[in-house]
């Protein structure tokens, strides 16, 4: 598996994969080939000085090499191991070795660095390649920084505003204009990479046009790995939803995760027994705070020895029973299982894993690589090895580990940068060696997927606000370190308890229409939780804006971030060619679109904001999890454009199994409000897969108070329905339709 020569690989994405490719679609001449996917879409590749120039929708927006910075460097073998006429050997005493921090990183093959350089053209702002605690806009890093970093690393303590590398790498960026116009590019290598970024208004002219008089911002990107394949996707979009939609067709999109699990979860390093665990599931009923799963972190394993898959039977002697009663109150217990492995003979994790060679191997001498992790002396699986990974997947069936059968219990995916406390920045060596003598160097990013495939004590009012900063955020998990007080809900003053529980039961509220979103990522690849900008593409006001978020294409977010704050000026975006209003959800004042508007907050300031024309489905019947709501009653929230209608979607499945893909055992349907007359159209699924019923219609923009409201359902018109109108605030609200979402019907308001 040795990459023993370069391979350049350049993948043009349009707005559908190509699988193959007529010959007709190329036009070649003496120095250059033209590749057409669409009239408006082309790539025209330049032999000689190598060059490519991407158009998307007749518009240059990329050009690859236009600096000259394209390069590779070949393997090679060292000098005393090579002829005396061989050209490889040219290379100093550095390019075998390199010491950092009091370890020695041998080089068997020499420097193995590939770059390339990209020019997005008509850009002013670059936004992705995850994960860095950054500004959301990327900043300028040329002369101004190190370049941004891509290098998984468990970084416990990191800098602010800083290019350095994190916990995870994902090499997409993504290029916004308010033109509008987004396009994007994936660099597909799981090594160390730097990237560096720089403004410039340089006219630069495509091979077709030879040259562009105007200026257009521009911006300047580097991309240097240590080694592997230069393997490019350019992703022409034109807008962010076709970016996001050609990303997924690449790479997949994330499976639609259990209702579970996007409930609110406890954590901490650490709960020490079963008693202890049993404690934080009585107090959240007991103060009525919702909450779908525990978490047991590293001490919960055979007398706190870091042995996973096992369980301490002292301090967790009620382990069966435990898990038993956390499942019937529709709760998870989440335990911990790090990658590295206890290196302790007579321990069966181990002994299995040595005899049968599925460890990691040491660079230097033919044994298995000995680290320092939790558990002291460790060894790691190589995920590499499909052998391994086959081999690891089956250690999760709770019938292989005594107590972990009779309930539902899941798994914690943790310290798989992989971390390695004894290596060179807190993890695995360069020139550990995996499968086929594979250096960890050349998949170093991918050793987390690679499995997942088969502080300070705060001020109440930070706690407050944590958990009202997250509370649309994907995954929503209370946690907290060994050294830390106790940080559970009710362990707070009553202000502070009812405050946290304020913004868990908001979240609760809001996850049908969360999951309906979840359930749009899988189809589409679109984010639940997205910048302004992506929905709302031609205001360039929102291209820096990274304090306030949208949660799908319907709600705006604007979470108060300083300490002690009166005062929170929020810009609400509009559309172009279209008035937008945005409400205020909890006061149900209404605000118009395009301006900043100053608001007065206090400590229970949350600030949520509904886009106008949209209806978003929520539950407000208070539960112990999400679990258990599934078939709970369904509220419709309604917001009027100023035309009068709006329009929604909803999805619901039994939020836990697979029926949703094995046999349709799901319910989805599309809602419109138009003309005085809400309709509802069942579109696919099982009608019978889902019993929520509607209970209860809220319409904010209705203009006078209705004289009746009638429900037609199965072509039979009912009695009227009960209603509450405000004048004031112009609020309707019907009660108690109780019509299901696996049939059509109509409510209209006469």
């Amino acid at each position: 598996m040795n990459l023993l020569s370069p391979v350049l690989l350049v993948i043009i994405t349009f707005s559908t994969i190509i699988e193959s490719v007529d010959k007709s679609n190329f036009k070649t001449c003496e120095q250059s080939v033209e590749a057409v996917d669409q009239p408006k879409n082309k790539v025209v590749v330049q032999m000689n000085p190598f060059r490519l120039d991407v158009y998307s929708m007749g518009e240059l927006v990329m050009v690859v090499n236009q600096r000259g910075l394209f390069n590779f460097e070949h393997f090679r073998h060292k000098p005393q191991e090579a002829s005396e006429t061989d050209p490889n050997t040219d290379c100093n005493e550095n390019c075998w070795e390199e010491t950092f921090k009091g370890s020695t990183d041998s080089k068997p093959n020499g420097p193995m660095s590939i770059g390339m350089d990209v020019t997005l053209i008509g850009f002013e702002h670059v936004y992705g390649i995850p994960e860095h605690a950054d500004s959301f806009a990327l900043k300028d890093t040329k002369g101004n920084s190190d370049p941004y970093r891509l290098f998984n690393s468990d970084v416990f303590e990191y800098e602010l505003y800083s290019p350095m590398t994190l916990y995870g790498a994902y090499p997409l960026m993504i290029a916004h204009s308010s033109a509008p116009k987004t396009v994007g590019l994936f660099w597909l290598n799981p090594s160390e990479t730097w990237i560096d970024i720089e403004s410039s208004n340089t006219g630069i002219g495509g091979l077709l046009t030879n040259l562009v008089s105007d200026s257009k911002p521009n911006k300047l990107t580097h991309w240097i790995s240590e080694t592997g394949l230069i393997d490019m996707f350019f992703l022409l979009g034109p807008n962010a939803a076709n970016v996001m939609h050609q990303n997924a067709q690449l790479f997949g999109t994330t499976r639609l995760p259990p209702i579970y699990s996007i409930g609110y979860h406890q954590c901490r390093w650490n709960y020490f027994s079963d008693q202890e665990v049993m404690d934080v599931d009585e107090k959240a009923d007991i103060y009525d705070i919702p909450m779908d799963a525990i978490w047991l972190d590293i001490e919960y394993t055979d007398g706190r020895s870091k042995k996973y898959f096992t369980h301490d039977p002292v301090m967790f002697k009620n382990w069966q029973s435990m898990i038993q009663n956390l499942t019937a109150k529709g709760r998870r217990l989440i335990t911990i299982i790090d990658p590295h492995l206890k290196r302790e003979s007579g321990y069966p994790i181990y002994d299995e894993a040595s005899s049968q060679g599925l460890l990691t191997k040491d660079a230097k001498e033919d044994k298995d690589f000995e680290g320092w992790c939790w558990p002291g002396s460790s060894v790691w699986p190589d995920y590499l090895n499909p052998i391994v990974r086959d081999w690891w997947a089956d250690k999760f069936d709770p019938k292989l580990f005594p107590g972990f059968e009779g309930g539902i219990v899941d798994y914690w995916n943790d310290m798989n940068e992989p971390s390695v406390f004894s290596g060179p920045e807190i993890t695995a060596p360069r020139d550990m060696r995996h499968m086929d003598n594979v250096e960890h160097r050349e998949i170093h990013n991918i050793y987390g997927y690679l499995m997942t495939k088969s502080t300070y004590d705060e001020s109440e009012e930070m706690m407050i606000r944590w958990y009202q900063a997250s509370i649309f955020h994907p995954f929503y998990r209370a946690h907290a370190h060994l050294d830390t007080k106790r940080r559970e809900p009710w362990l707070f003053s009553d202000f502070t308890r009812q405050s946290i529980r304020q913004s868990i039961r908001i979240r609760y509220s809001y996850l049908p229409y969360m999951y309906q979103l979840f359930y749009e990522n899988e189809q589409t690849g679109m984010p639940p939780f997205r910048p302004l900008w992506m929905q709302f593409p031609t205001d360039s006001k929102t291209l820096s804006i990274d304090t306030s978020h949208m949660l799908g294409s319907n709600l705006l977010f604007a979470p108060v971030l300083d300490k002690e704050a009166k005062q929170l000026d929020i810009y609400l975006p509009s559309e172009q060619h279209k008035q937008t209003f945005w409400l205020d959800v909890f006061a149900h004042h209404v605000y118009q679109g395009g301006q900043e508007y100053r608001f007065e907050v206090d400590i229970n300031s949350i600030p949520i904001f509904q886009r106008s024309g949209t209806i978003i489905p929520k539950r407000e019947r208070p539960r112990r999890s999400a679990v258990l709501a599934v078939n709970d009653p369904i509220s419709l929230q309604i917001f009027l454009n100023s035309n009068g209608s709006a329009s929604g979607f909803i999805y619901l499945d039994d939020g836990q199994t697979f029926d949703y893909q094995r046999r349709n055992a799901f319910i989805s349907g599309r809602f419109n409000y138009s003309k005085r007359t809400l309709t509802y159209t069942f579109d696919k699924g099982d009608p019978d897969s889902n019993r929520a019923w509607l209970e209860r219609v809220t319409i904010v923009g209705y203009p006078s108070k209705p004289n009746r409201i009638q429900i037609i359902a199965a072509e039979e018109l009912s009695s009227q329905l009960a209603f509450k109108y405000d004048q004031q605030k112009h609020l309707l609200v019907i009660r108690k339709p109780a019509v299901m979402f696996g049939q059509n019907w109509q409510i209209k308001i006469n």
